[in-house]
């Protein structure tokens, strides 16, 4: 009996583990090319025992949809330096969009955020 891919490296306590994220990872699919807008992002560029979809971030810790935790070496492809939720970028970010965004006109809005 042949076996293929998918079941030689994704077994039943894996699938059981990424339920839900196999669930969305479906509906990504029937709408996005490739499952995410991102090329990089797609399932192809990724273990099937890797985060699926993310729900959530905490310096450099993520958890998936499912409940699991991982550390995101890949930290928002290099993006997010300080790690997820740093705070206080997510304070003055907080407090700039408290005061307005994308105006009709030019804005004075200037930020008090000191150096972080």
């Amino acid at each position: 009996m042949a076996m293929n891919i998918r079941s030689r490296f994704f077994s039943e306590v894996d699938a059981q583990k990424y339920a839900k994220s196999g669930a969305l990872r479906l509906q990504a699919r029937a709408a996005i090319p490739g499952g995410a807008h991102t090329y990089a992002k797609g399932d192809d560029q990724y273990p099937l025992v890797s985060p699926g979809f993310i729900s959530r971030g905490a310096g450099c810790h993520v958890w998936d949809v499912d409940g699991n935790e991982f550390i995101e070496y890949g930290m928002g492809l290099r993006a997010v330096s300080l790690g997820h939720g740093f705070p206080a970028a997510a304070q003055a970010a907080v407090e700039q969009l408290l005061r307005g965004t994308n105006f009709t006109r030019p804005s004075s809005l200037r930020s008090n955020v000191r150096n972080v």
